[in-house]
């Protein structure tokens, strides 16, 4: 049951990142990288995200938010990721 969970995922990336690639190289002769960025890059990584949860069965958990300063905050901060899976390159972005 696994193995077919994993196979929908990657399905479903594969499929969708066609209309989305194509779209991001056409609206690239007319927008700026951060319109790009928010306009496809996000949503189809939150949808890989989504996804990975609800067909992959995926469960994650995220600790240490509290530490980090408020949205109106203008610190810098730098976020460190274990790197033990592709997992942290779709979701923090995302």
């Amino acid at each position: 049951m696994n193995t077919l969970r994993s196979v929908l995922v990657f399905t479903w990336m594969v499929v969708s990142i066609i209309p989305v690639g194509l779209g991001l190289i056409l609206c690239s002769l007319f927008l700026s990288s951060g319109n790009l960025w928010r306009w496809f890059a996000r949503p189809w990584l939150r949808g890989v995200v989504v996804a990975a949860r609800w067909v992959g069965r995926v469960d994650y958990r995220i600790t240490g938010e509290e530490n980090l300063p408020g949205a109106n905050d203008m610190r810098r901060v730098i976020l460190v990721s274990k790197h033990q899976s592709t997992w942290e390159t779709f979701f923090s972005p995302a």
